[in-house]
């Protein structure tokens, strides 16, 4: 069985003691325990129930049928099998894959509904088979397990336990198959939360978890039924042991510890730093940093609660240093005296460690010799502890929190910010983006400020600071890093084109930045507000890239325009588009709808009206896009809007702006009709 090599050294010291069952006494000392099944019965066909004035089933005792297909009565975990928190007479019974045979509970309808559950189940199989462990089911053609786990053969991508929780909405929620060794004894643990999350563990260890956003409680059962399938099929050959069921979700911490405590509970727990911690360390020096180490002594096997009354000293090993992944091998570091009474929390240290460093360790424990003195850290009576594992501090300072993108209203001041964990003093230095080799250094002074510490301020912004900025920050021991990108967009409209005449051959905007260029038949008419262009269909306005922050409409945009026409044209009708990727107000489809889309990296926001505005009247067409909403108004009216399932930026591409037409779909999506006072901001309206 599993550790079995390992632990019959051990064994020989206290056997004897183990024999008071641990995981017992710490199992039926939890709360919520509303059934425990040891199945410790060494004749006849009863399961006794542990736990019987609970509220939810009292007292609940199993019944065995078809008793020649199940053996009570036979091994279960014991300490010979590396279970050192178990009686070294501990039973279970054992299946034979036998029809009909099976462990029946009295009661199971108090289970229905419930919305947190947890069910902790020991077995072993025999070979990689289909076969059916057990727990709440009902008796359906399909989806018959309700709170319930089997073993499956099949490779999905593999073989097998897998839990299952079926709930009232009959939305299942199955984890992937967890392969496990065959002939070996093994805790599994399956837990249901807020009625929409389930998660299992295999010997201690979180292995699956599946979670929606549909909560309900558990389906109705018919049984709470073991070693077969409610419909009499995939009979369980192995052992079943341990059954217990908790009304409430036991934590991660929970669960590692009842499977600590079933291998070995006298071994030190609870190690501080916790294993598998990182930026672990107090800096002392440019490449070191201090460490306390502590953990909690082992606990009785009697009472769990308590130290073990036998321990006497601590022996402590330590890899040598950070290349563990060549050098695994700990080095003996020292002896620490266990106190009298026993110190319910020893320490050592601090040590000095190296930053960047990853490092092993372990605490063995010497116990009273039944003929006077301690075990000796070579002694077969001394406890091996568990080993453990930190990562410490790293020397390059690290960014934890990133500058944000900012958008400020023309004369604001915007701020960018970082914050940073570093073993050393750390130094900073913004920057404005340019090109990656030519970036512009930022010195305090004028409108700049904190240029050389974690929060750049830039007061009375304008189009000229629109850009990307970042920082990059070194520490004393020569550490360095630097922060994304964040962009910053003043809020103001970027561009305007009256749509008056052409003025030197283009159509001027407004602000002064992006001209419009006129293709194929464009003319001037009287339009709404002074002129407006007519397009024939083969005429529009092109504005190139419009590169920029402003044109980028990195987060928000608005895109308006007045129109007028009595097209008969179909087919997604451009009136101001970048690309069919990126952002584009047109018409809907075949119809005469507005529509607004704005695509994101992973999501398009489809805004689509409802009103017609080929009608041979002026409307007023307006496009809004927040990060996450898109939204048309029709005439000054919300008229559709779409939520993206998460905010993004804006996807961002090298096609040219239009102005009544598509540039992907050149000729075929050209206006017919009037255009007028087309304009876009960086900002929603």
């Amino acid at each position: 069985m599993k550790n079995k090599v390992l632990v019959l050294i051990l064994v020989a010291g206290w056997c004897g003691l183990a024999g008071a069952g641990t995981y017992d006494a710490w199992l039926t000392n939890m709360s919520d325990l509303v059934s425990y099944w040891n199945l410790n019965e060494a004749s006849g066909t009863t399961a006794a129930d542990a736990v019987t004035g609970d509220a939810v089933d009292g007292d609940n005792p199993g019944t065995y049928s078809n008793t020649a297909g199940v053996t009570v009565g036979q091994a279960g975990p014991r300490p010979t099998d590396g279970f050192l928190g178990f009686a070294s007479g501990n039973n279970a019974p054992e299946f034979l894959g036998s029809s009909d045979a099976e462990l029946r509970m009295a009661t199971y309808l108090p289970y229905a509904g419930k919305t947190d559950l947890t069910m902790v189940v020991w077995m072993w199989i025999d070979a990689n088979a289909r076969r059916c462990v057990g727990g709440l089911q009902q008796n359906t053609v399909s989806n018959r397990y309700v709170f319930s786990v089997g073993h499956y053969e099949n490779a999905n991508p593999t073989n097998g336990l897998q839990s299952f929780v079926k709930r009232s909405n009959e939305i299942i929620l199955s984890q992937s198959r967890t392969p496990i060794t065959f002939g070996e004894w093994h805790m599994w643990v399956m837990t249901f939360e807020n009625g929409n999350k389930a998660d299992s563990y295999l010997d201690g260890v979180w292995v699956d978890g599946v979670e929606d956003t549909n909560p309900a409680g558990l389906y109705t059962p018919e049984a709470l039924l073991f070693g077969i399938d409610i419909d009499k099929s995939r009979e369980w050959k192995g052992g079943i042991d341990e059954i217990a069921i908790f009304d409430r979700v036991l934590t991660a911490t929970e669960i590692a510890t009842l499977w600590d405590i079933a291998v070995n509970p006298m071994q030190p727990h609870t190690p501080t730093p916790a294993d598998g911690a990182v930026n672990v360390g107090t800096p002392v020096a440019g490449t070191t940093a201090e460490v306390q180490l502590g953990w909690k002594p082992g606990r009785d096997p009697v009472d769990p609660q308590l130290p073990y009354s036998e321990i006497r000293k601590y022996y402590l090993y330590m890899s040598a240093d950070q290349t563990i992944s060549s050098d695994p091998n700990l080095i003996y570091v020292g002896e620490i005296d266990a106190g009298d009474p026993i110190d319910p929390d020893p320490g050592y240290g601090p040590v000095e460690l190296n930053l960047d460093g990853e490092y092993l360790w372990r605490v063995d424990t010497g116990v009273a010799l039944g003929g006077g003195g301690v075990s000796l850290p070579d002694d077969p009576a001394t406890i091996v502890g568990k080993v453990w594992g930190f990562t410490m501090l790293p020397s390059d300072p690290v960014i934890t929190d990133q500058p944000d993108d900012v958008v400020v209203d023309t004369g604001a001041t915007a701020i960018f910010s970082i914050t940073v964990e570093s073993a050393t003093a750390e130094a900073y230095q913004w920057y404005k983006y340019v090109d990656g080799v030519n970036d512009t250094e930022l010195v305090d002074g004028g409108d700049i400020s904190g240029a050389e510490t974690d929060t750049l301020s830039i007061a009375n912004a304008d189009g000229t600071d629109e850009g990307y900025y970042y920082c990059h920050v070194v520490n004393v021991g020569g550490g360095e890093a630097t922060s994304e990108l964040a962009s910053l967009g003043v809020r103001r409209m970027i561009a305007h084109w009256t749509l008056d005449g052409p003025v030197g051959g283009q159509y001027p905007d407004e602000t002064g930045v992006y001209p419009a260029d006129p293709n194929g038949t464009v003319s001037s008419v009287p339009g709404l507000i002074g002129n407006a262009v007519s397009l024939d269909g083969t005429g529009y306005l092109t504005v190139g890239d419009l590169p920029g922050l402003g044109f980028e409409f990195t987060n928000t945009c608005t895109v308006a325009a007045w129109i007028k026409s009595t097209t008969t044209k179909d087919d997604w009708l451009g009136i101001v588009t970048k690309g069919d990727i990126c952002w584009r107000l047109q018409c809907y489809g075949d119809d005469d709808r507005g529509a607004f889309h704005v695509d994101t990296p992973s999501y398009v926001a489809l805004a689509d009206g409802t009103v017609d505005v080929i009608d041979d009247a002026w409307h007023l067409l307006v496009g809004t896009f927040d990060g996450a909403t898109g939204a048309i108004y029709i005439d000054g009216l919300l008229n559709d809007s779409d939520t993206l399932p998460a905010s993004e930026p804006i996807y961002q591409t090298s096609d040219s702006v239009w102005i009544g037409g598509h540039s992907n779909f050149p000729g075929d999506r050209n206006w017919e009709g009037l255009l007028d006072d087309v304009r876009l901001y960086n900002y929603v309206l």
